[in-house]
């Protein structure tokens, strides 16, 4: 919930390659919750391989949008190293036309805070909706931000890698992810609009826990969760009314939602917490919906037929063969995790 004591601190973050991508979106509720007004811009539709670089029409268009919001200080959200140069390239920018705060955070941010200091003022590592408050009042203040936990930056002497702050442990007093306003915009196809470009899609997606269960190789999260260890419950996981009463708030914003999409790492299947799920889904929400699984953890009969009773409709199975899941109504599919 919004406060109405509001602050004179204007964050502006930026999202690349996913007009949905909820990092900013729950940094952007939780400085909300405060009294800060804040701006998102989503640049360039979704794409996690081929990416495409922006023209330089759309680079201007997002030059001139930041002369425009005049921020206090610019968030970039960088999941992967696919466009690095990009972000190099906005962050030169950025620098050409304001000497604001520029601070990088996501899944690169968080495996190479050091590198990303070569973009970046300040490096946001693993969850920071506490770090980005406590940023924020000390921009607000005037107040050095230097001890902030989760955060790296450049002293004199070199880089500084701050400790990390223990886990969020309660995730359903997190304020639900921004969505919806005039105070966000999107760049594609040499074009700005504003308004949040999800309102008017077909799906809307989600989480409803934090962690992954596995430690595959491959992935980022092998790695995030050794960079947590003894930092508190990895795992945890939402209330069922919480996520209801995200979805509903989703609903009522976007009349023309078709399908969900939970993107936990990999969806809850604790029996208990399922058919609360299932009960309060099919009454209130009732739309088809989409999880990620792993055969290990999801090959459970019974929470498969609830779940499917109640709209699932595919699995995307984080890896793992398709023989290794017991048959059922919906489509399983192949999707990797890295």
């Amino acid at each position: 919930m919004q406060t109405t004591n509001h602050k004179n601190t204007r964050p502006l973050f930026i999202g690349f390659y996913d007009a949905k991508l909820l990092g900013i979106r729950y940094l952007s509720a939780a400085l909300k919750t405060q009294g800060y007004h804040t701006n998102l811009i989503f640049m360039k539709n979704f794409n996690s391989y081929n990416v495409d670089e922006p023209t330089e029409t759309e680079y201007k268009l997002l030059i001139d949008k930041i002369i425009d919001l005049k921020p206090s200080f610019i968030g970039l959200s960088v999941m992967c190293s696919f466009y690095l140069s990009v972000i190099e390239r906005v962050c030169d920018d950025i620098r050409k036309v304001t000497d604001v705060p520029i601070i990088l955070g996501g899944a690169y941010g968080t495996l190479f805070p050091v590198e990303s200091l070569d973009f970046a003022d300040v490096v946001f590592r693993g969850e920071s909706e506490e770090a980005i408050i406590e940023f924020a009042d000390a921009i607000e203040h005037g107040t050095s931000y230097e001890h902030i936990q989760n955060i790296a930056y450049m002293s004199k002497d070199g880089a500084v890698v701050n400790e990390i702050r223990p886990l969020i442990e309660n995730i359903t007093h997190l304020a639900h992810p921004d969505f919806g306003g005039d105070h966000m915009f999107f760049i594609n196809s040499d074009k700005i609009g504003q308004g949040d470009p999800g309102v008017n899609a077909h799906s809307y997606e989600l989480t409803t826990s934090r962690g992954c269960p596995n430690m595959c190789s491959y992935c980022s999260n092998s790695t995030i969760r050794e960079l947590y260890k003894g930092k508190g419950k990895f795992i945890r996981q939402r209330e069922v009314d919480d996520v209801i009463n995200e979805l509903l708030e989703a609903k009522r914003l976007n009349p023309g939602l078709q399908i969900l999409r939970f993107w936990d790492e990999i969806f809850p299947w604790n029996a208990a917490w399922v058919k609360e799920f299932t009960q309060k889904y099919k009454q209130h929400i009732n739309l088809p919906f989409e999880v990620w699984g792993h055969p290990r953890v999801s090959a459970n009969l019974e929470n498969t037929q609830l779940l499917v009773s109640a709209g699932l409709s595919k699995i995307v199975k984080a890896n793992g063969r398709a023989g290794d899941f017991p048959r059922s109504p919906c489509v399983i599919s192949d999707c990797g995790m890295a």
